[in-house]
């Protein structure tokens, strides 16, 4: 697996996975990964996470 940081903004991690049999494993990485993410993010800004729940209110249900 290579990583590599995107030069768009947002700036987003590129993941390239070398053998097709390691993608399964690397996509749960990644989803554990993105979960904690967003976990920190709600943690430390309660607020902004309160207003994005509003605004995608039917996207979630």
């Amino acid at each position: 697996m290579k990583t590599q940081i995107t030069s768009t903004v947002p700036k987003l991690l590129e993941i390239k996975v070398n053998r097709q049999a390691d993608e399964p494993i690397v996509c749960g990485i990644i989803a554990l990964l993105n979960y904690w993410a967003l976990l920190d993010e709600q943690l430390l800004n309660p607020d902004l996470t309160k207003l994005f729940r509003q605004n995608h209110q039917n996207e979630l249900a």
